[in-house]
């Protein structure tokens, strides 16, 4: 799918949540951070259709941004020049990794990555912030996917990754390489999460 119709695809999109945030003087919109992490980029890998992937469009999400704030004059709540994007190839999967502005509150993520795992599937995985319960340090991290605009996968807590390729490892390592059909048994679902 081209840029063009991503971004037409993401106007109508954003239009059914413009309902969220506002700043702090109530006119604007606000387009946080949340919002592209697990709103834009799974409708952007939903809306690839795998084996035609156009890196441009991928690789560089500024475009999509920079569209969507200025048909709804929304304030951004981060700098798009923080977010670094990278193709990936590991054996026969193909994908894309983001890097994000460090997370500072959870659920925000630290990295993403939309994986070309089939013919007919994207997955979108997710390094997210939380909080540890339990003993040790009170920040952790999950493996999420968003699966839907309303369902989202919770693979557990998982090590810190340090780099755009510990992500992609940390996902083979776990088997998420792969159709979403194969694995899913380990994990929690639940519904959208709120911020």
């Amino acid at each position: 799918m081209k840029t063009e119709h991503i971004i037409t695809f993401l106007l109508l999109t954003l239009t059914c949540m413009m309902s969220a945030a506002k700043d702090a003087d109530e006119s604007k919109p606000t387009f946080r951070l949340y919002d592209l992490e697990y709103k834009i980029m799974p409708d952007i890998a939903n809306t690839t259709v795998p084996g035609e992937l156009y890196e441009e469009s991928l690789v560089d999400v500024k475009p999509v941004i920079n569209a969507l704030v200025e048909y709804y004059g929304l304030v951004l709540e981060f700098n798009p020049d923080e977010i670094i994007a990278q193709p990936f190839v590991r054996g026969d999967v193909r994908g894309v990794v983001y890097t994000f502005p460090e997370p500072l509150k959870m659920p925000l993520a630290k990295y993403g990555a939309i994986v070309f795992t089939s013919v007919t599937e994207n997955r979108y995985f997710t390094l997210e912030s939380s909080i540890n319960f339990g003993e040790g340090e009170s920040k952790c991290w999950v493996l999420g996917e968003t699966v839907s605009a309303v369902s989202h996968r919770n693979f557990g807590m998982v090590p810190d990754c340090n780099s755009p390729e510990e992500f992609i490892d940390l996902l083979e390592k776990m088997d998420k390489l792969q159709p979403s059909d194969a694995d899913g048994k380990d994990a929690i679902e639940t519904e959208e999460k709120k911020q």
